[in-house]
């Protein structure tokens, strides 16, 4: 057994007994277990038997990560997350079975679904937040249609991690730092919750998906999202029947411009795929709609190239 192999499944171990030891919820603790066993499954069906110890190793690590969001001790867990995607990627693990196991382990905690609800849409802030939601999705759009490798992936998973370890250091500054950035964050929500969802959709579809499809998605979580916001916030009078947050001209919006971005890539599939994404947004549903419009695309797009 190599080496790296061992000490993955010592650090999960020790990390394993840990979460089990701290945890005084025991909902935290099925939810974590329940993720196992998912992760499992999945890496077997996928095909990857020889490498599930480790990659379930991934989902434990990154879990003990988000589970510590917000502490400085959170970063001890990054960092340990970072030396864990290095030994993993030098040794043959795939960057998208890898992606795989960053996004569960991510979602397999409760405490990222814990947030104050939305009270007021602040016109200034969105604006703020969009422009640099939209620059950041065409990063991303470049990098994978320019590099279409591993390291476009590597980028992105650097990114997330780096963009955790900013929160935990602003969050845990107990307010020193929380000016610089808070600006970023919709009226309502906590800190950090927001660039969470919306990098954990990203890692989803790129962990799942080819470069082009996940070129898709990104068009749809970081551009259309935004656009939509900020036309819905300005001219959006005219609220939708079943969702009173989301309006008319604002799910129009979403739906041109997945419609607009995915259509050189899936030509023959561009109008189903753009109306799936605007409903998917539309719906009034707990969970993060940019999370929730990459899980949904990302599974219709799997089921597609399954028939």
């Amino acid at each position: 057994m190599e080496y790296y192999l061992i000490a993955l499944y010592a650090t999960a171990l020790v990390l394993s007994l840990f979460k089990l030891y701290e945890s005084k919820d025991n909902r935290d603790i099925l939810m974590f277990m329940a993720f196992l066993i998912v992760s499992w499954a999945l890496f077997n069906y996928e095909g990857y038997a020889n490498t599930t110890d480790a990659l379930l190793s991934g989902v434990i690590i990154l879990n003990l990560a988000v589970s510590s969001f917000g502490s400085m001790r959170g970063n001890v867990f990054l960092v340990i997350a970072l030396l864990y995607f290095a030994a993993a990627l030098s040794n043959g693990v795939a960057i998208s079975v890898l992606l795989q196991s960053v996004a569960i382990g991510a979602i397999s905690s409760p405490r990222m679904y814990k947030r104050s609800e939305l009270k007021e849409v602040r016109k200034p802030t969105e604006n703020l937040r969009n422009a640099f939601q939209i620059f950041a999705g065409l990063f991303f759009i470049g990098i994978f249609l320019l590099l279409q490798t591993i390291y476009a992936s590597v980028i992105l998973l650097l990114v997330f991690i780096a963009g955790m370890a900013i929160s935990n250091i602003i969050i845990s500054s107990k307010g020193k730092y929380m000016g610089i950035l808070t600006a970023l964050e919709r009226a309502g929500y906590d800190f950090g919750h927001g660039a969470f969802w919306l990098g954990v959709g990203a890692i989803f579809a790129a962990g799942f998906l080819g470069y082009t499809q996940a070129v898709v998605v990104f068009s749809a979580i970081f551009i259309a999202d935004s656009l939509s916001t900020l036309v819905g916030v300005h001219f959006g009078k005219a609220k939708l029947p079943y969702n009173k947050r989301k309006s008319v001209v604002g799910t129009a919006a979403y739906f041109v411009v997945v419609l607009a971005i995915s259509l050189p890539f899936m030509p023959y599939l561009s109008i189903p795929v753009a109306l799936l994404a605007a409903f998917a947004e539309s719906l009034p549903i707990p969970l993060d709609d940019n999370f929730f419009v990459s899980v949904v695309l990302t599974f219709v797009a799997k089921l597609l190239l399954f028939l």
